[in-house]
């Protein structure tokens, strides 16, 4: 039983009946002393905190102050160099310098006139150049013979092969293709005869026709059908006869005799 007089338990103080080994309320062992509580020790506080404001503030003041000092130290270095001296030299002798004689100013007559600039050098060069000289109606005349001279010979070829060729459509083609060849070697030769006056445009005019000729011959020796060949062939057979019209007009122009069939 329990009474005032009971033991009580040393660690929730509840009374427990006389001869009982354990607490009723908390199972303490009676009579054992209460296990004393475990301590927690503190953490240990960092020797220095940066994060704290006034750290920070310590860390910028110093900051401020080695470089205040850095750049006093390097101006006072910089201001308190070595003097600089002057250089010191022999001393002057006293002997007077001679006087020099003034030079006699140049006569006007032995005086040099400056060299004329770029521009009236070249101005004068150009006006001094001779032209290259006209070429006269005879040369003109001795030049255009020979290239017409060459391409009536290699046509009257191409037609001389046909003739004797069995006459098949690629017979006619290569006839096509020859003249064309003959009439691109004449209309290089006369455009590079230096033409001048109205010989000049009778030679444009002969051109304009051979020029024709020369795609219908193209056009010709690239058929496929003896109907195609007979229409490319025949423009070029036109612009055959109004080249020969026309280069009968230089002929006559140029002191030539005019040819009697399709020619140059």
């Amino acid at each position: 039983m329990t009474g005032p007089s009971s033991p009580r338990c040393p660690r929730c103080e509840a009374p427990n009946p006389s001869g009982q080994a354990f607490c009723g309320s908390c199972g303490l062992a009676v009579g054992a002393a209460p296990t004393p509580p475990r301590l927690r020790r503190p953490p240990a506080k960092p020797v220095t905190d940066l994060l704290r404001p006034r750290n920070i503030y310590a860390v910028v003041t110093v900051t401020v102050v080695v470089f205040l000092v850095v750049m006093a130290a390097g101006w006072w270095s910089h201001s308190s160099g070595p003097p600089v001296v002057a250089p010191t030299g022999p001393a002057e002798t006293s002997t007077p310098a001679p006087t020099a004689t003034p030079a006699p100013s140049p006569a006007p007559s032995t005086v040099a006139m400056p060299p004329p600039s770029a521009p009236l050098a070249t101005a004068t060069l150009m006006s001094s150049a001779t032209p290259a000289p006209t070429p006269t109606v005879p040369q003109l005349a001795a030049v255009y013979l020979r290239a017409a001279t060459s391409v009536n010979r290699a046509n009257d070829a191409a037609i001389a092969t046909w003739e004797k060729s069995g006459r098949t459509l690629m017979d006619a083609k290569r006839q096509a293709k020859a003249c064309g060849a003959a009439e691109l070697t004449f209309i290089r030769a006369v455009q590079r005869i230096p033409w001048s006056g109205d010989s000049g445009n009778l030679a444009r005019r002969v051109l304009t026709h051979d020029n024709q000729r020369y795609v219908s011959c193209r056009s010709a020796m690239v058929s496929g059908t003896w109907d195609d060949f007979d229409v490319d062939w025949g423009q070029a057979d036109t612009s055959n006869r109004q080249a020969s019209a026309a280069s009968n007009e230089l002929r006559i122009a140029l002191g030539l005799p005019p040819v009697p069939h399709l020619g140059r």
